[in-house]
């Protein structure tokens, strides 16, 4: 439910039937739809976001900017693809051959200053240029394709891509030149950063620092002749510099308790930056931005809605740069959404004001097809022998020291399946997902506990593919230690899945009005326990399944999450003079 200031229940969110009516109302007296621009794409769930919003009604755009993971593509949640895409931190689209799918014009992907002058050339109605700076984002996140490339267009391919590193190294040359601080930068990131992972030797860490400064120096005085003539980069560091001295003192009024004031430096890699998002975001109502890029719209000083996805579970309590930050732009936001229960308590701790939990988005597209292939599960039981499969996708990562941020309690589960495989279903079998940071700790545990023929591992697989491996398997197994969950959850029951996880009544209570309807597991034994009855007991799990679809329907669909989120952004927009256009 809701959660709001308790000194302003005035500012309690419109209803589900009231947003959809603000909309209507927004429309009606600009002659537009409310312009929300997402910014940050972790797990795409700022694409989820934004595709459900549009197809609402609203006018959205994304900008991900230098993240290219599969998981921030629109490729891994509506493609369908016949080959390896290779690396999963910057996968080549063109090479993995996807199929019927071409990207949204919604979506920039690249380069950030790319990815802003598209969006701007979009919304001025410049179409050549914004199709010219499209062409290039598509080159740059390999997603551009055409089979036969002539000469000219491989030699403009080449062109692209010697423009793009010639702006990068401009813009370090232009940041040496200009940025305060430069010197405590560079000292801090030797002492703390590469230059001391890479060796232990103090003198070799004091020479590489003096020769970075040296050469930082040598930069700083040959572009001191050329600053003035920078006129419009000249007025805009004044106004910076007088938004950080403001930031600094609200920093400490809001803190004051903390033991690491905020200072100039930590802002001073924005100085560039900032004018050119403040371009952006002045064609846009509100800016709903995700995990630690909150700070961009802060900076800027337009609305905006601070995203959290596991963001404010540590990050804002870090003696660092980045915490600093992450804590006063969630603190100074114009509304908060909390996507993770147990992060409620975590936004009450910062002090936030307004903030309401609004559940993972899911990628409805594929999940209520009824008459879905049968092939996979029929593979599945031939290839491992099997009647009964788990279906367990979530990253490996698991130790003793139990991360909260990382720890999804693999070994809890793999220990629980073993049993249930030597004392109740010899010809059960498990289907696990090879990613993470723990993968051989699993393969060793599985070899241990004698289980190695019972299980298979899968490559990460984008959307559809795991809706097909949902539906091929008996019972999906989540987390194990959190007592939260994300997405996972949600996509099984929508798929018609019982779903074993942990779940912490207590943490979700003020977040649903009912629990989702799991079978709930915290140890190894309880993990054995729940597979013995899901196993034995097929109606009940029918009827657990059923409950579950309507459950996702109630509380996790797509247009629960888009009356949830528009009625935040009427909440703000009324407070707030409209875009002219």
């Amino acid at each position: 439910m809701p959660q709001v200031d308790q000194n302003n229940p005035e500012e309690e969110p419109a209803t589900a039937s009231d947003a959809a009516a603000w909309a209507i109302r927004f429309r009606e007296r600009t002659g537009r739809a409310p312009r929300i621009l997402h910014v940050g794409n972790i797990a795409n769930n700022a694409y989820i976001n934004a595709k459900l919003l549009n197809e609402a009604g609203l006018d959205c755009d994304v900008i991900c900017y230098g993240y290219y993971h599969i998981m921030g593509c629109p490729e891994w949640e509506d493609a369908d693809f016949s080959r390896n895409y290779g690396d999963q931190f910057k996968p080549d689209w063109e090479a993995a051959g996807v199929k019927n799918f071409i990207r949204p014009r919604w979506f920039a992907q690249g380069p950030m200053e790319y990815c802003i002058e598209y969006l701007i050339a979009k919304r001025e109605g410049r179409l050549r240029e914004a199709e010219r700076f499209w062409l290039k984002l598509g080159i740059l996140n390999q997603s551009y394709s055409n089979t036969n490339p002539t000469d000219k267009k491989k030699i403009y391919r080449r062109w692209t891509w010697f423009q793009h590193k010639a702006a990068r190294i401009k813009r370090g040359l232009a940041y040496v030149s200009t940025a305060n601080g430069v010197a405590s930068r560079i000292a801090g990131s030797c002492d703390a950063g590469l230059i001391a992972t890479k060796t232990k030797s103090e003198i070799a860490r004091l020479f590489v620092t003096w020769c970075l400064i040296s050469a930082a120096l040598i930069i700083r005085m040959a572009c001191l002749p050329f600053r003035h003539f920078l006129i419009a980069q000249r007025n805009q560091i004044y106004s910076f510099d007088n938004k950080v001295a403001e930031l600094i003192d609200k920093y400490a009024e809001l803190f004051p308790s903390r033991p690491d004031p905020l200072t100039p430096i930590d802002l001073e890699s924005y100085r560039l930056k900032v004018p050119q998002w403040h371009r952006l975001f002045e064609f846009y109502d509100l800016v709903q931005a995700y995990a630690t890029d909150p700070v961009l719209p802060l900076l800027s000083g337009h609305p905006y809605i601070a995203f959290e996805h596991g963001t404010i579970r540590n990050i804002p309590y870090e003696d660092s740069t980045q915490g600093r930050l992450c804590a006063l732009s969630y603190r100074l936001s114009d509304w908060t959404v909390v996507t993770n229960a147990d992060n409620m308590n975590s936004a009450r701790r910062i002090g936030i004001q307004n903030y309401t939990f609004v559940p993972h988005p899911v990628n409805e597209d594929g999940i209520r097809d009824a008459n879905f292939d049968t092939s996979l599960r029929k593979e599945l039981l031939s290839k491992l022998n099997a009647t009964y499969l788990v279906f367990h996708p979530a990253r490996q990562h698991w130790s003793e020291k139990r991360h909260p941020d990382w720890e999804k309690g693999n070994d809890i589960f793999l220990r629980g399946f073993a049993r249930f495989v030597h004392e109740v279903e010899k010809r059960a079998a498990v289907v696990l997902v090879e990613w993470g940071a723990s993968v051989e700790d699993s393969r060793a545990l599985i070899e241990r506990l004698g289980i190695t023929d019972h299980v298979i591992w899968v490559p990460p697989m984008p959307h559809r593919r795991m809706v097909e491996y949902i539906r091929a398997c008996d019972l999906v197994a989540d987390q194990f230690f959190l007592g939260a969950f994300g997405s996972t959850l949600p996509k099984a029951l929508a798929c018609g899945r019982v779903s074993m996880l942990y779940l912490d009544p207590e943490i979700h209570r003020e977040c649903f009005h009912e629990m989702p309807p799991v079978l709930s597991a915290k140890t190894s034994d309880e993990v054995f326990l729940q597979l013995s009855f899901a196993h034995g007991n097929k109606k009940e799990i029918e009827e657990i399944q059923e409950q579950g679809k309507q459950w996702y329907q109630r509380y996790h669909s797509n247009k629960a999450i888009a009356d949830k989120l528009m009625s935040i952004y009427s909440c703000i927009l009324d407070k707030s003079p409209e875009l002219s256009d």
